[in-house]
């Protein structure tokens, strides 16, 4: 089996047949949160089409999508943005310093959240460089999942968690029953298993950790075997996100799975 069956399923597309897609009538909400996993590149740096996002790609099947994610976030940060977008508080836009978006009537029921989950890592702040990696990991997953758990509660809402940049803690599961979960998106998209690391865009964290150096020199030749992995792939075109195959997968799977709840 070759490494798009394996790791994506099924047929692939050409991008070229994009339009042809059939457009679903729907009244479904779906608002997207995370970091840059979740945001379409708007700058074209990469050579990704933006509307070759999740986010466009659902759109084009008649969704409406809101999308709270932003470059560089945190995970408590992003759920932050959503509970500000649904205050109808401006927040942001996902990729754009000078632009914002807003929740016009929030009275609008929010469905389904996607999460694109991220580092843990990126919580590390300074007022905890003197907690050990390992335990300050375990205070922030508990945190962070606590506080998504609330999130979903408070909207009544739907919810599909995707291990992007970082995969999904099993402390997760203590707190959250997803209805869709990819636990570790990289390692399916690259038909191979990665290991454990929820330092991507976090690597202030370990270096201003009290581990030893073994410790720290450790985890960062982790890091670093990730990212080679993904910068040899032709599926991560900027060599860190997932480009246009990828997120065709996904939407399908995602609205497969809103179509069937």
């Amino acid at each position: 089996m070759d490494c798009k069956s394996a790791a994506l399923g099924h047929d692939w597309f050409d991008p070229s047949t994009l339009h042809q897609i059939i457009v679903v009538v729907t009244n479904m909400n779906i608002l997207i949160t995370g970091c840059s996993y979740g945001v379409p590149d708007y700058y074209g740096s990469s050579g990704f089409v933006k509307e070759y996002h999740t986010e466009f790609l659902l759109k084009n099947l008649g969704y409406t999508v809101y999308n709270c994610s932003r470059n560089g976030v945190s995970n408590l940060k992003a759920i932050n943005r959503v509970k500000q977008f649904v205050r109808g508080t401006p927040i942001l836009h996902s990729a754009y310093d000078y632009q914002t978006i807003v929740l016009e009537n929030i009275n609008t029921k929010i469905d389904w959240i996607v999460w694109f989950h991220t580092a843990i890592l990126r919580d590390y702040k300074k007022e905890w460089y003197n907690i050990p990696i390992d335990i300050a990991l375990e205070k922030l997953a508990n945190t962070t999942y606590q506080r998504m758990l609330d999130l979903v509660n408070n909207l009544k809402c739907k919810i599909a968690v995707i291990g992007g940049a970082a995969p999904i803690d099993k402390i997760m599961l203590n707190y959250i029953k997803p209805d869709f979960i990819i636990e570790d998106w990289k390692s399916e998209i690259l038909n191979e298993i990665l290991p454990y690391d929820q330092a991507l865009g976090a690597i202030s964290a370990i270096e201003n950790s009290p581990n030893t150096v073994k410790s720290k020199n450790s985890m960062l030749s982790t890091h670093e075997f990730i990212l080679d992995k993904l910068r040899q792939s032709e599926h991560f075109p900027d060599g860190a996100h997932p480009g246009t195959y990828p997120h065709k997968n996904l939407s399908e799977r995602l609205h497969k799975t809103f179509m069937s709840h």
